[in-house]
């Protein structure tokens, strides 16, 4: 099933625009779905919502992108990874 088909199946949620989003802003740029999301991008999406990155990965996945394999994602992110931090 195309990830268009699967984010299709799935209303919006609080919070989509900022995980989408590449500044974690809600606004553009966005990301591309033909590109996988960074573990850096899920680590920054899960401070800033304050969701695990594991929920942030698993949403953006319902939503048809690529993400790092759930297994090597944290519970809940240290305060400092992402951005700047020591996240990979």
């Amino acid at each position: 099933m195309s990830g268009q088909a699967r984010s299709a199946d799935f209303g919006a949620e609080d919070g989509d625009l900022v995980l989408l989003s590449r500044r974690l802003d809600g606004t553009s740029p966005w990301l591309d779905r033909a590109e996988a999301v960074t573990v850096a991008h899920v680590l920054a999406a899960a401070r800033t919502t304050g969701r695990s990155a594991r929920a942030v990965a698993e949403r953006l996945q319902l939503l048809g992108y690529d993400t790092p394999a759930l297994a090597i994602l944290p519970d809940a992110p240290a305060e400092d990874d992402g951005p700047g931090g020591r996240a990979p």
